[in-house]
């Protein structure tokens, strides 16, 4: 099992996105979870609908569809790549930048369930949200969520890949947003996918900056900066000790 628990803050906005990315691999028939399931899920982000969920599958679908069956090798690649793309940022134009968690899950999904390659329906579908004015942790929590939800189809180390090399995109014109992808990665994404983050980004041309923020130890780093608070009290109060063991100049000996 790949997917690991997100930090408490995190863990209801994932599972919020987890349900939308769940909903596209569904045969639109067999989509009969009550609306009042989805709303109460979500308790700190947008999720979309049942039939927002459908809507966004079917435009996805449609997209990769309408491929030119006689492109091949790099060239049918970049032409999926465009029409995850265009599903994506059409999806956040519709339903609007603060579902862009429960879009980017959704439309990596339906795109791997058309025959998309999942790193390629990673990094398109985060590239393009971002662009479209999606929050790039939204775009990255959408993505890991995909990946939580179907983990049979999307490997980490294509969620890894796919991160990395959007990353390493985005930076190209907002360091600030790479990094926020970086962070999330961090934050969110499943064991081993920090390791492969770094890799891509400086594959595709990223900085060593954005890679490295990609692949942190928050946990470790808050145990060091608990040990320092530690030593710190420690170090406090031997200096209290030694101020209390301290006789007044006056006098000779303390009692």
């Amino acid at each position: 099992m790949f997917h690991t628990v997100p930090p408490s803050g995190l863990r209801q906005r994932a599972s919020a996105f987890a349900l939308s990315a769940a909903l596209s691999l569904v045969p639109p028939a067999a989509l009969v979870m009550p609306l009042l399931s989805v709303a109460a899920v979500a308790q700190t982000a947008a999720v979309l609908t049942t039939e927002q969920a459908q809507a966004v599958q079917a435009l996805v679908q449609t997209a990769i569809a309408n491929v030119d069956p006689s492109l091949t090798g790099a060239a049918r690649d970049a032409a999926i790549a465009a029409a995850i793309s265009t599903a994506t940022a059409s999806a956040i134009s519709t339903y609007g930048a603060g579902a862009t968690a429960a879009i980017t899950s959704t439309v990596i999904a339906a795109a791997v369930a058309a025959g998309a390659p999942p790193a390629t329906a990673v990094s398109s579908s985060v590239v393009a949200a971002v662009n479209a004015g999606g929050s790039p942790s939204d775009a990255t929590s959408g993505a890991i969520a995909a990946q939580a939800a179907n983990p049979g189809a999307i490997a980490v180390a294509a969620l890894g890949g796919g991160l990395g090399a959007a990353a390493a995109t985005i930076s190209q014109t907002n360091v600030t947003a790479a990094i926020a992808v970086a962070a999330t990665v961090t934050a969110e994404a499943p064991t081993g996918t920090g390791t492969v983050f770094a890799t891509s980004v400086t594959a595709n041309g990223g900085s060593a900056q954005v890679a490295a923020a990609g692949n942190g130890t928050p946990t470790v780093t808050a145990q060091n900066a608990s040990t320092t608070s530690n030593t710190n009290t420690q170090n406090q109060n031997t200096n209290n000790s030694n101020v209390n063991n301290t006789c007044p100049s006056n006098q000779a000996t303390c009692d």
